[in-house]
């Protein structure tokens, strides 16, 4: 979509810095549920508190992402229909 919307190296630029974001966010969100499944394999509700907030801090940069997103590429599409 890039490619055909003729984005810029800016534009480029930001949607390749909150793609790596995002998906470094979730490694690190693996990591840590990985490693509280290993210290704690039974149900505690700590654990799950932890493993639900990591899963949070992905949430952050993905919402961002979708803004990155909808600022750069709404516009381009608006302008070939309008």
């Amino acid at each position: 979509m890039g490619f055909i919307l003729d984005l810029s190296r800016g534009e480029w630029n930001d949607l390749v810095t909150i793609i790596v974001v995002v998906i470094a966010y979730e490694m690190v969100n693996t990591s840590i549920e990985t490693i509280v499944d290993m210290i704690c394999p039974d149900h505690n509700k700590y654990a799950g508190l932890s493993k639900d907030l990591a899963a949070g801090a992905v949430l952050v940069p993905a919402i961002g992402a979708v803004i990155i997103g909808w600022n750069i590429f709404l516009p381009k599409i608006m302008a070939l229909y309008f």
